[in-house]
């Protein structure tokens, strides 16, 4: 089974023994490499140890000791000053590390009298992985990634679709184009193709190979409002011809495409469904490659994943601890700052009872179900994965942060990059470089992924002096509206418009607002209307963000916002926009009703018609469980 990222890219391989193996043997691979420490260990270093080794210390210190014989006062001091070098040597080199073997990891690393290093607290989190009964590995080397990377940049290059939000990045699109590549299937399968771009990173590997796609919506949609791939080899099941993975006649299609060997196809998973029960699924029609897009870390994501399923390593004695004051929730704390990956104790446990440390839940359908499971269940579902898989490999991130300039993965819970921090010039020569850092911004499951920006009646009859219902404090608070957007979009934060587009007539207003809407006039905020265009500094970006129309003070009234958020497995909320008392407090009174566990009022992104009345009710929201950052303080917890 192979897993191409952290939350990307898995791709799972099972064995039969009456199967063919040519692919198996080629697809076979492991979490990480063996470094040279495991080789010196295992004594594979292929010198004369004799000749190279120096005597051990405790020999010199013996031999130090019969010369001085009982004269033990001065072997003391001796002593004392040596720890006392020890310790000064921990304080000033406090980031080196050393390899420390551990029961699952062999290249755990933990840090010299130190535990806060980038990867010191590797073990002491946890990091789960799928384990495989047979321990074989991939033929490729980083030889062959790094070769792959520098052929893919200028395909990569050529893409249809430059702005794929929501979609696969770089690091993703390369792990599945190598992988793929390098299986040199006779059938390629994928289950949620978006907008295409997948399906078009499949056919750069294999320009000739046939391709089945199953997605709810058809890719050519997309094309009526922009960018998208639409592949001419390809058999949908999309639209109206829409079939579920799991309910396809896969004999019967196979046989249609001439496929008689199972081992020489591929199958790609990115409809954000339990990875269990695509797994079984997969199995029982015969599939034996696998890759998953979204292999959420524990804690995270919309669907239970492969690495939760194996996240086994550390659940009793010393699991994950929930405990606040923990060494573990210390340690969680001080990651969130750095990274957006990192899950802080909150975040990662559940209210009352939980196991393995996270809430146990075995979630679905883009977050829509979440069935509890209990422990055993859970463990019997790691145990099973392990029983039937062969491979499991996670394609390292394409370079360090420093390179990428990306915070969405968090260095002590991932495989060491293919172009490690401070290779610049690799970096440049593979052609890395020249790449917008944007497109490196997906590597894993992105903490801000589940959350959603309300920008609330920031149009301008709400802002402008000139308008009968502007909001005094309003046009203040503008330049701080628009770098929120700004902010949201650079951290792949989804942006929701709430605007009100009123009848002409005013037949749909407040009753208390009618009067301003008569034959005489137009009414504010009337649909097609100057006045309800949005500031200028604001523009809604058709392809990436949503727009939600209102006719009431909360942005949940009457409208399809719940239920939008819900399908978009959205759970967090930042709201901006006017005005304090109407608008932004019904609906953020109204979240906290619908139970969002996390609502977010950036404070000088909002206003009211005074200081007074704004501080007032941004009290009030606070005293509700409401976080109220400045637009500063919100900047800062992204960066």
């Amino acid at each position: 089974m192979e897993r191409g990222m952290n939350n990307g890219q898995s791709l799972w391989h099972s064995q039969s023994p009456k199967t063919p193996t040519t692919m198996l043997d080629r697809a076979l691979s492991s979490r990480r490499p063996h470094s040279d420490a495991d080789l010196s260990a295992s004594g594979e270093s292929g010198t004369d140890e004799s000749k190279t080794k120096r005597p051990h210390i405790y020999l010199l210190a013996s031999n130090f000791l019969s010369r001085i014989g009982h004269q033990w006062w001065p072997c003391l001091i001796l002593a004392l000053l040596f720890l006392v070098l020890l310790f000064l040597i921990s304080v000033a080199f406090h980031s080196h590390s050393f390899v420390c073997i551990s029961r699952f990891d062999p290249a755990a690393r933990i840090g010299f009298f130190g535990l806060d290093g980038l990867e010191s607290d590797f073990g002491a989190l946890g990091v789960p992985w799928c384990r495989s009964k047979h321990g074989k590995e991939v033929e490729w080397t980083s030889k062959d990634l790094l070769k792959g990377l520098e052929e893919f940049v200028p395909i990569y290059e050529t893409r249809p679709i430059k702005n794929n939000m929501y979609g696969m990045g770089f690091d993703h699109s390369f792990g599945l184009w190598f992988m793929a590549r390098w299986l040199k299937p006779d059938l390629m399968i994928e289950s949620g193709a978006f907008k295409g771009h997948s399906t078009w990173v499949l056919r750069q590997a294999m320009p000739d190979t046939p391709m089945i796609s199953l997605t709810p919506r058809h890719p050519e949609k997309y094309l009526r409002k922009g960018p998208a791939y639409v592949d001419g080899n390809c058999t949908y099941f999309a639209g109206k011809d829409f079939v579920d993975f799991g309910s396809v006649d896969w004999k019967n299609v196979l046989r249609k495409h001439g496929i008689t060997d199972l081992s020489r196809v591929i199958v790609f998973f990115d409809d954000h469904q339990n990875e269990l029960k695509r797994l079984k699924q997969a199995l029982k029609a015969g599939f034996r490659h696998l890759i998953f897009e979204d292999n959420y870390d524990t804690g995270t994501g919309d669907h239970y994943s492969l690495r939760q399923i194996c996240d086994q390593s550390y659940i009793r004695g010393g699991g994950h601890s929930c405990f606040k004051d923990s060494d573990e929730a210390r340690m969680r704390s001080k990651r969130k700052k750095f990274w957006e990956k990192a899950v802080d104790t909150e975040e990662l446990c559940g209210p009352g009872e939980t196991w393995w440390g996270v809430k146990g839940e075995m979630r679905d359908d883009f977050n829509h179900t979440n069935t509890p499971i209990s422990y055993n269940q859970h463990f019997q579902n790691s145990r099973y994965v392990e029983s039937i898989l062969d491979v499991y490999w996670e394609l390292p991130p394409v370079a360090g942060p420093s390179l990428t300039h990306q915070s969405r993965y968090d260095p002590a819970r991932a495989t060491p990059p293919i172009v490690a921090d401070g290779k610049h010039r690799l970096f440049q020569r593979i052609g890395l470089g020249r790449l917008d850092k944007s497109v490196f911004n997906g590597y894993t499951q992105m903490r801000w992924r589940n959350t959603a920006l309300l920008v609330i009646d920031m149009q301008k009859d709400f802002i402008e002096e000139s308008s009968m219902i502007r909001v005094k404090g309003g046009k203040s608070i503008v330049p701080n509206v628009i770098r929120v957007v700004e902010l949201a979009r650079q951290h792949g934060i989804l942006v929701i418009w709430v605007v009100r587009e009123h009848d002409p007539r005013g037949r749909d207003v407040e009753i208390f607002r009618r009067h301003h809407y008569n034959s005489d006039q137009v009414g504010p905020t009337v649909k097609g209307t100057v006045g309800a265009e949005l500031v200028d500094g604001l523009i809604i970006k058709e392809e990436e963000d949503y727009k939600i129309v209102k006719t009431r003070f909360s942005a949940f009234f009457s409208t399809n916002l719940h239920s939008f958020l819900q399908t978009s497995g959205v759970t967090k909320l930042v709201i901006a926009g006017v005005q304090t008392p109407n608008c932004i407090r019904q609906t953020v009174f109204d979240a906290v009703e619908l139970d969002y566990p996390n609502v977010t009022v950036i404070t000088d992104a909002t206003a009211a018609a005074t200081p007074e009345i704004h501080t007032a009710n941004i009290l009030d929201m606070k005293n509700i469980g409401v976080k109220t950052p400045t637009l500063h303080e919100w900047s800062e917890e992204l960066a």
